[in-house]
């Protein structure tokens, strides 16, 4: 499960409060929620795509771009990254890190470990490599 990092007060964040009144809605402050599960999700940088693709992927009907201008506006996004994300999400930015890093790590080695085999069989092509018990293995011809 991804999780994200979430003020209880987000909904009467003054920030919030000036988007719901630039647009209109009451709960704005979703439209912005939502913004930030995308970027957990697919910008963890929090650095995001062109506004149109962001209003796409969050669903948005209104004018094009009009979202992403008011986030703009409310002072939550800035040239193109969330405002506080790095601070905000540092914990699981640094876990994101770490877990690719061992992900590394572990294909590197099982590629080193998969280069031993290969070496150590030496295999022509012809036959597979012995068995445990020292049988050759002949391959079935179809």
């Amino acid at each position: 499960m991804t999780w994200l990092k979430l003020d209880a007060g987000i909904a009467s964040h003054p920030k919030i409060l000036v988007l719901s009144r630039m647009l209109d809605d009451k709960n704005a402050g979703w439209w912005f929620v939502k913004l930030l599960c995308h970027a957990r999700i697919n910008a963890t940088d929090g650095h995001l795509d062109e506004p149109e693709i962001v209003e796409a992927i969050l669903g948005w009907d209104g004018a094009p771009g009009a979202l992403v201008r008011a986030f703009e506006v409310a002072g939550l996004v800035e040239d193109g990254e969330i405002v506080g994300w790095q601070h905000r999400q540092r914990a699981l930015i640094e876990k994101l890190q770490r877990d690719r890093e061992r992900a590394r790590a572990r294909r590197a080695k099982k590629k080193e470990k998969l280069a031993d085999v290969v070496e150590f069989t030496d295999w022509d092509g012809e036959d597979f490599p012995s068995d445990l018990f020292g049988a050759a293995v002949k391959r079935s011809k179809r």
